[in-house]
C-alpha cells in the first residue's frame, strides 16, 4: 500500500440564533461518527470562501444564511484516511437565523441540535471545535455590546 499526504480545505458556517433571553444557540450537526459539527464542506474549484460556506450549510441544513462581515477562523488539522494522511484547512464564518427557522438535515448526517455555549463547550469532542466555539462567541458578544 502507498502512503502519501493530500491537502484539503473545507469551508462553512457557524449558524446560532437568539433565544427570547438573549442567549446565543448554536446549531450543531449529530455526525454518523457520534460527534458534533458545524456545517462545512469542500470549496470547489471557481469557488470562494464564503460561497462554498452558504452552499455547503444550504445543503447540509437547509438553510440559507449569510456570514456576519467582521469574523473568519481559520484551523488546520491532520486525520488519516485510507493510509494518507490528510491535512485539512477549514475555513468557518458565522451566520444568524431566526428561531423559526428549522434545519432540514441531509443524508450526510443524523440529526440537529441547538445548544447554548456553556453546553456545547462541554459537548464538543475536539479541541480545536472548542476553540473556535470561543472566538465566535467573544465575537458576537462585542456585536451584542454594540447593539445595546
Amino acid at each position: 500500500m502507498k502512503t502519501g499526504v493530500s491537502n484539503e480545505v473545507s469551508s462553512g458556517i457557524m449558524v446560532y440564533r437568539v433565544t427570547p433571553q438573549g442567549e446565543h444557540e448554536y446549531l450543531f450537526l449529530v455526525r454518523r461518527e457520534g460527534f458534533l459539527d458545524f456545517p462545512k464542506g469542500h470549496i470547489e474549484e471557481g469557488e470562494t470562501e464564503i460561497s462554498a460556506a452558504k452552499r455547503e450549510t444550504l445543503e447540509e441544513t437547509g438553510l440559507n444564511v449569510d456570514p456576519i462581515p467582521g469574523f473568519r477562523y481559520e484551523m488546520d488539522y491532520w486525520f488519516s484516511h485510507r493510509d494518507q494522511k490528510v491535512r485539512k484547512r477549514v475555513i468557518m464564518f458565522v451566520g444568524r437565523v431566526n428561531e423559526q427557522q428549522s434545519p432540514t438535515i441531509s443524508h450526510e448526517h443524523m440529526g440537529f441540535v441547538w445548544m447554548k455555549y456553556e453546553d456545547a463547550l462541554k459537548s464538543l469532542t475536539y479541541d480545536n471545535q472548542k476553540n473556535m466555539l470561543m472566538e465566535v462567541e467573544k465575537f458576537l458578544s462585542t456585536l451584542d455590546q454594540g447593539n445595546h
